[in-house]
């Protein structure tokens, strides 16, 4: 935080003190001179177990000051480079790597760093904060900045408690969850209260100049990628991808379900590591059936000889669980709920550190979105007369559609013209035009105006050709990064427990999109053949299920209905019922 004003150290204790999930091993607050400038951090323990990486932590000649949240996997490389430059060392961290390798590149320093990041240098000799987010969003950044002060955290919740009026609701907020079920960055819940876009980093002045820059930008890597460049081939980056990510000071486990994401993982990962642990996620309502992952989930440990686990949960555990769940939960959102409950299995039985195998269906084409989505668009933008008929469609026909049918049907030809717009059918929980029958208009109205959708979806894949590095844009910003992401952060982190996704990489990311562009390989089979023992066929001839929960059984038990089902609903944010959500995915 940095202000005009003096600050507030008990405000700024409770700050820190909302944290303590994300850090309950230690914490630490700096405070500058003139008491305008101050960093406080909650620390979780997984690389350099001693208070010699506690934080925040300066570097060697004492002119910055770091605050950091992730880890930097390359981070022995850096060090072992910044050795041979002069710089000295007290620690065995990557914090201490991290605030060196910033005194001597620079901004430029985000070329030089692997890993999932946010992080916070103050410059004491030219009085400017640093504020770097990873280049993929894996670690969320938000800040809120008005003429007096900048404040930052890791957390909506945490960064709101500094104030005792807590900010207004944002209309872009609110309209952009009921259209998505999660809330696009750069917004949040609260007026000017933002989150800091992945591949971006701001340098803010004392006197609060502030600027902004992208340097990574997803949608420019796409149109550049080069498929003749010369590159390691996409299982070499696999390999090296999990390597990296299994960096600790404690044993890693990993989330293991019976997808061939988690399950190349798993792969993987028993090669090049003998202390992997895995743990799964089963529902009492699915045991026995189809969508139970815990069977296939100990097959595969089995086939890779890891030592594994199994968790089932049930609406029990919901109920016994839902007040600590909202309290948790950063943001309104209608996912995270599986992830809070594998984090909560996964922590109970001693993990500090899990892989995770999101990111593998954005970038290897394994939603149903990759062939649904362009199906829609080649066979409406055939008759460019639809567009024409859409508002009478829409006006005309839903008193006569069968409830089996999307509730968004009625829209398909005026979204249907575009790639960008079927996949809103796909994605949004609910269209623009539907808005105003359940919210404000005016609410409605200027929080369209703000989010500016249709004309951000574009943007998010303009200059893009193909139709999968399409889909590829838009899965990995509006819904990987908007919702997936986010959510397995505050969902792991309410467990203290790290979620390492070694699938978003940048790396990775880069050389998937390479050889699908340079070969014309689509789909799993790139994971699968990165894997040196091969997969079960049961794991590979497995037809898709996704990783879902039975929220509807549990939201439909009696403890839930009536007024229970809406306090639900309102405590997250929502208006109205859950389950008439969940319905409309």
């Amino acid at each position: 935080m940095l202000g005009e004003d003096d600050l507030s150290l008990e405000a700024l204790g409770d700050v820190q003190k909302a944290l303590i999930s994300r850090g309950p091993d230690g914490d630490g607050m700096w405070v500058s001179h003139d008491e305008k400038v101050a960093l406080t951090h909650r620390r979780l323990s997984i690389i350099d177990l001693s208070d010699k990486a506690a934080q925040p932590m300066s570097d060697s000649e004492g002119r910055y000051q770091i605050v950091f949240n992730g880890e930097i996997y390359n981070y022995k490389e850096l060090k072992e480079n910044l050795k041979n430059k002069g710089y000295s060392f007290i620690s065995e961290s990557d914090t201490e790597v991290l605030v060196n390798a910033y005194d001597y590149y620079g901004e430029n320093i985000t070329d030089h760093i692997r890993g999932m990041f946010s992080f916070a240098i103050w410059d004491l000799r030219k009085e400017e904060l640093f504020l770097c987010r990873d280049p993929l969003g894996i670690k969320p950044l938000y800040y809120s900045k008005n003429k007096q002060r900048l404040i930052f955290s890791s957390q909506v919740k945490s960064l709101i408690l500094y104030d005792k009026n807590a900010p207004s609701k944002s209309y872009a907020g609110t309209v952009g969850f009921f259209l998505w079920g999660n809330i696009p960055e750069p917004y949040t819940i609260y007026n000017g209260v933002y989150s800091l876009q992945p591949g971006c980093f701001l340098r803010i002045k004392k006197n609060g100049e502030l600027h902004e820059k992208k340097y990574f930008d997803l949608r420019k890597t796409l149109i550049d990628i080069n498929p003749s460049e010369a590159r390691p081939p996409l299982k070499q980056v696999l390999h090296d991808s999990i390597r990296m990510h299994q960096v600790s000071d404690v044993p890693v486990g990993m989330f293991l379900s019976s997808g061939i994401d988690s399950a190349a993982i798993c792969g993987l990962a028993s090669a090049s590591s003998g202390e992997l642990r895995a743990i799964t996620l089963g529902f009492s309502e699915y045991h026995k059936t189809h969508d139970d992952e815990v069977p296939l989930a100990k097959v595969l440990a089995d086939h890779y000889q890891v030592p594994h686990e199994a968790s089932y949960v049930n609406n029990d555990t919901f109920l016994a669980e839902k007040g600590r769940i909202l309290e948790k939960m950063d943001q309104p959102t209608i996912d995270g709920i599986n992830t809070y409950f594998v984090s909560r299995a996964a922590s109970n039985s001693g993990m500090k550190v899990a892989l995770s195998g999101i990111g593998g269906d954005e970038w290897f084409g394994g939603y149903d979105t990759f062939k649904s989505v362009p199906k829609i668009y080649s066979r409406i933008s055939k008759f460019p007369l639809f567009e024409r008929i859409g508002p009478i469609f829409r006006r005309t026909m839903p008193p006569f559609l069968n409830r089996a049918i999307s509730p968004k049907a009625p829209f398909v030809f005026d979204y249907g013209q575009h790639l960008t717009g079927a996949y809103m059918l796909k994605r949004c929980l609910y269209m623009p035009e539907e808005l105003d029958n359940f919210l404000n208009p005016d609410v409605v109205q200027e929080g369209l105006r703000e989010l500016d959708t249709i004309a951000a979806i574009d943007d998010s894949v303009a200059g893009i050709k193909s139709n999968f590095r399409r889909m590829v844009a838009l899965e990995t910003k509006w819904y990987l990064q908007n919702r997936l992401l986010r959510d397995t952060d505050w969902a792991s982190m309410a467990h203290s427990l790290e979620v390492r996704t070694p699938l978003v990489d940048k790396e990775v990311y880069i050389g998937a999109m390479q050889q699908i562009a340079g070969e014309g390989i689509k789909g799993k089979r790139q994971l699968t053949t990165a894997v040196l023992k091969q997969l079960p066929e049961s794991i590979t001839e497995r037809k898709k299920t996704g990783f879902s929960i039975p929220i509807n059984k549990w939201l439909n038990q009696s403890e839930l209905q009536g007024v229970g089902m809406r306090q639900w609903a309102q405590e997250i944010g929502i208006f109205f019922g859950l389950e008439g959500l969940m319905n409309r995915r």
